[in-house]
């Protein structure tokens, strides 16, 4: 369950980390990431989250793991027999995306009315076609919610009301099935051209001296590309506003994950080659410049 990630800086126009990967599915992965954001170069401040001590980072992808395991068991269970859970509090939808009111009154109020239209369209039709294509062409598409998505999973430490709406029902979609990634389980170097405050950068410093442990995870969806000229385009095009720096994000992946996966034969521009990296995946950084 390891990677890693590189980050390089280049004074003229943007700086690079170099980190490793530490995925947190059921199988062990030994991953190389470079973070560039191929949808918003904007900002990238709530992008990460760093650990104290390895006790706080074990913690964390048990518990990562075991909600995985958990969910897609009682998913399973209450759909094959439903009649066991007839109560109010324990039925067969109770984590069905399209079924949580919540959820849906959430995106009304975040989101521009036509992009909420399309993600629920997208859910329900994930729903019917038992299938994790139509949320992950939600994504990859510039008419539906990512944006709030990644807002609301970069601030949910701080939003404590909204949190579950998309961080836990969305989320589980992905961990309910994840089968349906593995063939698109992504092995290889990716690449993430990203904008971040330059206050932030100490964040990635203080994980690089950590010489027992200095793991971060990803809190948000994060869109890499597999070609390095493409991911540097997205912050070679928008110059950095005063107080930010351009980062570009060297990963490499060794072992197989369920967190990294290839979408670009469902994405609108198959042409950024993207490679999506679930949020709760942890990394390693090895290196800056």
């Amino acid at each position: 369950m390891t990677g890693k990630v590189n980050c390089y800086v280049h004074e003229e126009k943007f700086s690079t980390t170099d980190l490793q990967s530490v995925a947190t599915d059921s199988n062990a992965n030994d991953t190389n990431v470079t973070e560039n954001d191929l949808k918003t170069a904007d900002n990238d401040s709530g992008f990460v989250r760093p650990f104290q001590n390895e006790k706080e980072t074990y913690k964390y992808a048990l518990d990562q793991q075991t909600t995985a395991m958990w969910l897609r068991f009682y998913s399973w269970l209450s759909h094959t027999f439903p009649s066991f859970f007839q109560h109010d509090f324990l039925r067969p939808d109770t984590f069905d995306l399209d079924k949580n009111q919540d959820f849906k009154d959430f995106l009304k109020k975040r989101c521009r009315s036509q992009e909420a239209d399309n993600t629920l369209d997208a859910i329900n039709e994930a729903k019917t076609k038992s299938n994790i294509e139509p949320l992950i062409k939600m994504y990859t598409s510039e008419d539906a919610c990512y944006r709030t998505l990644n807002q609301q999973l970069s601030n949910s430490t701080h939003e404590h009301e909204s949190a579950p709406h998309l961080c836990d029902r969305f989320i589980i979609e992905f961990y309910i099935r994840s089968e349906q990634l593995e063939k698109r389980i992504f092995i290889g170097s990716t690449y993430r051209g990203a904008t971040i405050d330059r206050n932030d950068i100490h964040v990635y410093e203080q994980a690089l001296s950590n010489k027992t442990r200095g793991v971060l995870a990803f809190k948000t969806f994060t869109s890499t590309s597999e070609d390095k000229e493409i991911a540097l385009s997205f912050i070679d095009e928008r110059p950095p506003k005063e107080g930010k720096m351009n980062v570009l994000f060297v990963i490499t992946i060794n072992d197989k994950s369920t967190n990294i996966f290839g979408v670009s034969d469902v994405s609108d521009y198959p042409k950024e080659k993207e490679v999506l990296i679930m949020p709760g995946t942890l990394f390693v950084i090895t290196g800056m410049t």
